[in-house]
């Protein structure tokens, strides 16, 4: 009696560790995340910061999350509201369930597209009278917010100087509203798009300027999206060059 009794309290007690370590085998194993990757390139202003193909990829970490699940893609900021978007996805592949050298095979393969994909794209022709830049941003913003992956990060290469009939700081009333009124420019945002919650949402500006003049109306620009993105929860950063923050 009492060896059977022992039998049962040593299965009792067994039977949670048990329990608890195919868990945490199920979690570190079994468990992918996913990543979606956008990047928009302003081709209305031929002095807009220059992509470097090489450099976007490093900041990628394709290598250190293989496993995990990835979504690039790649949007031109022009003179209209609507283009073209070019998408490349990469499906997660668990731990245990992976080949890792066909894995390894397949996140290069993944790079090498991507890097082609930048390079052609830097080919193109640069400069419209033009500039829907906002709209663009806004509606990227808004999938990224809806996406249901663990890591978003949208990357903006731009001076960011929109000319349309809404708003154009080519406007001497428009460009005078960037410092006396910003909250009155972040309405006129508003009232074109929107922004929904990008809570998860990292943002990152890029652009160099090329004079004093220019350096004052990014700053100014710039600020208003921060302070509207980062009401919406968004991590922004403005960067002549992009590093991507842990």
């Amino acid at each position: 009696m009492k060896t059977h009794l022992k039998t049962i309290a040593l299965i009792l007690l067994v039977l949670p560790l048990i329990g608890a370590t195919i868990k945490l085998f199920s979690m570190e194993y079994f468990k992918t995340y996913e990543m979606i990757f956008s990047i928009m390139r302003d081709v209305t202003e031929n002095r807009a910061s220059h992509l470097n193909a090489e450099q976007a990829i490093e900041q990628l970490d394709l290598n250190q999350h293989k496993h995990d699940a990835f979504t690039f893609r790649f949007i031109n900021l022009s003179d209209v509201s609507m283009n073209q978007i070019t998408q490349f996805s990469l499906k997660a592949s668990p731990v245990l369930l992976s080949n890792e050298i066909a894995r390894d095979k397949e996140v290069k393969e993944m790079e090498s597209t991507i890097l082609a994909h930048l390079n052609n794209v830097d080919q193109d022709s640069l400069g419209r009278s033009h500039s829907s830049i906002y709209l663009p941003i806004a509606k990227e913003l808004t999938l990224l917010g809806s996406s249901g992956s663990d890591r978003k990060v949208l990357v903006v290469y731009s001076d960011l100087m929109e000319n349309t009939d809404q708003l154009s700081f080519y406007n001497e009333q428009s460009t005078a509203m960037l410092q006396s009124n910003p909250k009155g420019i972040k309405s006129i945002f508003k009232s074109i798009q929107p922004l929904p919650d990008l809570k998860g949402v990292q943002v990152y500006f890029i652009y160099q300027p090329s004079s004093q003049n220019a350096d004052v109306l990014y700053k100014r620009i710039s600020t208003i999206y921060k302070d509207l993105l980062t009401e919406k929860g968004a991590r922004v950063y403005i960067q002549p060059n992009f590093i991507k923050v842990k």
